[in-house]
């Protein structure tokens, strides 16, 4: 099974991704290999650089939760 390393980089909002309130902050996740993470239909993919809204993790303090930007109803949990 090949293992895949991710790293997280939170960057300064370039109209592509906007927190829904005070307490989220948006992130971009990347793999070992330099491709974005995005949410589409449901599934998690590393794929190259589309600048959309698939790509945009919003990080809300209050839930303690990573939800996709294009689809709200998708989430991964975050705990400490």
């Amino acid at each position: 099974m090949k293992s895949t390393a991710c790293f997280a980089a939170a960057l300064s909002l370039v109209g592509s991704a906007v927190p829904a309130s005070a307490d989220e902050v948006a992130w971009r996740f990347y793999s070992a290999q330099d491709y974005p993470l995005s949410e589409w239909n449901s599934k998690l993919y590393a794929d190259v650089k589309k600048d959309n809204f698939n790509e945009w993790w919003l990080y809300s303090e209050e839930f303690l939760e990573l939800r996709s930007n294009s689809n709200p109803r998708v989430c991964l949990d975050a705990y400490r």
